[in-house]
């Protein structure tokens, strides 16, 4: 087991027993898979094939300073109605998960105000 700082011996495992999950289970829920890369994955797709190549894979081109004052809402309103589409739901996909995990973030502090103070 490596510790976060890099020392530790790979060799070693300890598994989370039953009782060990259970109090987590209790603390925190239960997990769900991790959505980042998914989420990643589908955004840099969906900004490839509904924009302009040079504003996604140009890696000389910097968005703001390459081309000061470009209307990238209006690239997009003279794209084809399915890249408008996409985009739109890809924006609303990932505010609606910004929206969860911070509302999940709030349950948890509100929780930890019900308890008191920690010493």
């Amino acid at each position: 087991m490596r510790r976060w700082i890099g020392w530790g011996d790979d060799s070693i495992e300890l598994a989370l027993d039953a009782e060990g999950l259970a109090f987590l289970r209790q603390r925190i829920g239960r997990s769900r898979q991790f959505e980042d890369a998914t989420l990643a994955g589908a955004t840099d797709s969906t900004l490839e094939r509904s924009l302009p190549r040079k504003y996604v894979s140009d890696s000389g081109y910097v968005l703001g300073e390459t081309e000061p004052g470009l209307n990238l809402f209006g690239v997009l309103n003279k794209s084809p109605e399915s890249a408008r589409e996409a985009m739109t739901g890809m924006v609303a996909g990932l505010l609606r998960n910004f929206g969860a995990h911070s509302r999940a973030f709030v349950r948890s502090l509100l929780a930890r105000s019900r308890q008191g103070p920690r010493p």
